[in-house]
């Protein structure tokens, strides 16, 4: 009971840890199946009646790993060395010990990709596995000259019949044996690089009865405790970004037009960031204004174009190609998780100066996770960090928390629609009216 006390004490060590470090962040990529091979050495405990230290012995196990999908693979291991058993009765204590060599095969479950979603840059994962396979043991001699003590004419069994007695030592085994071995067991894997992580692994594994060389009408156990290195061939992700270069369209352009197919996504994304901030600026009034120019009008990026009016001024938000009135409206992107672009962070500024100069208008913020990351959950969480972060950022700008409303939607709606914008869905809308 106290192994199984032990054993279970390891597993949610592994799990507090892998939890506590887990940082749910969005990943730059999709995943890529791909080979994995491990190397590991550590300690054996045989479940037995001596002390916990008596039937220690060590370990090492060698395999190989593919992943089908972010969550689900397969792997073989060889464990071998050595296990250890002993009797501790009366004034008799005898310990042998024996050699072994156990190919097997698990199923693999990385259940941090389950919990949280495939993440290429995590830094550490949570796994699980279990599996069949064969333990061939050897060299079981020191079991069979213990047990000639024991059941020797002055030993402690003497006083046995000799039906009980041969019944006791048929369970010796001599030569080679061969047991069939279920396994199951946890893991934690440190990623020190794209292709290298250092791991701890704890397993369990179940024999039958006789692997010990005793007779207790039960099956024998012993656990297995590694650590060792882990390297992936090839890569887990595969990379989405292109850089291929491509020009502005200006503000005008933009709503002329939609953005032509050889426009890539990275590059598309800044370009659709520009003109939509474009648009946002752009003041709409009553009347005509002429605009007397020598040259076409040239946009800056650099930074925003500051127009000059006489009477308020009335910001119209696009929304699917149609138009809501609204008194102001900023929408504030993030990069990635919680990383902005300090020309985001002015968009606050703009809020509350807007809000100061008009007491008796209101902020109500929606924040947005893209859709193609991450998981459901983690993208509602990742949604209400943002917006409550703008909130706060408010807050400490001047503006009362009374005139200040949030909601969060994560990844269940996307504002902003196509599959080459979907990171612009980073993004928490503040409408003030």
């Amino acid at each position: 009971m106290k192994t199984f006390r032990l054993f279970l004490t390891i597993t949610l060590g592994l799990v507090s840890l892998s939890v506590s470090s887990q940082n749910i962040i969005e990943s730059s990529g999709k995943f890529a199946p791909h080979w994995d091979w491990q190397l590991g050495f550590g300690a054996q405990y045989t479940l037995g009646e001596l002390s916990f230290e008596d039937l220690l012995s060590p370990n090492a196990q060698v395999g190989a790993g593919f992943w089908f999908s972010p969550v689900f693979g397969v792997r073989g291991t060889v464990n071998a060395w050595q296990s250890k058993a002993g009797i501790k009765e009366q004034d008799a204590h005898e310990q042998w010990s024996w050699y072994y060599v156990a190919p097997q095969v698990d199923a693999t479950l990385n259940l941090s990709n389950l919990l949280l979603g495939f993440n290429s840059t995590r830094k550490v994962e949570w796994l699980a596995f279990g599996g069949l396979g064969a333990n061939i043991a050897f060299e079981n001699t020191q079991a069979s000259e213990a047990m000639d003590r024991l059941y020797s004419s002055d030993g402690i069994y003497a006083y046995m019949n000799d039906a009980h007695k041969q019944q006791n030592l048929d369970m010796v085994w001599t030569g080679t044996k061969a047991f069939a071995v279920i396994r199951v067991g946890t893991a934690i894997d440190f990623r020190c690089s794209e292709h290298v992580a250092i791991g701890i692994e704890a397993q369990a594994n179940t024999l039958s009865d006789s692997y010990n060389s005793k007779g207790v009408s039960n099956t024998d156990w012993y656990f297995n405790t590694l650590a060792g290195i882990k390297f992936s061939f090839g890569s887990s992700r595969k990379r989405s970004d292109n850089h291929n270069a491509s020009s502005l369209l200006s503000a005008g352009e933009l709503n002329e037009r939609p953005f032509s197919d050889n426009i890539q996504t990275e590059d598309a994304v800044s370009q659709y960031e520009v003109s939509r901030e474009l648009v946002h600026d752009t003041v709409f009034i009553e009347k005509p204004v002429e605009v007397v120019v020598e040259k076409p009008v040239e946009v800056v990026v650099e930074k925003p174009v500051e127009v000059v009016v006489e009477k308020p001024v009335e910001v119209v938000k696009i929304v699917d190609g149609g138009h809501s009135n609204v008194s102001f409206v900023r929408n504030i992107f993030f990069t990635i998780n919680m990383e902005m672009k300090p020309s985001e962070l002015k968009k606050v500024g703009e809020i509350a100066s807007f809000m100061a100069a008009n007491p008796a208008t209101k902020v109500h913020m929606v924040g947005y996770a893209d859709g193609k990351t991450g998981s459901i959950l983690g993208n509602k969480k990742m949604s209400e960090r943002r917006v409550r972060y703008i909130s706060q950022k408010l807050v400490a700008a001047g503006v009362e928390k009374e005139r200040i409303s949030t909601e969060a939607v994560g990844s269940k709606e996307q504002p902003f629609g196509g599959d080459e914008y979907f990171r612009l869905n980073r993004v928490v809308i503040c409408t003030v009216e």
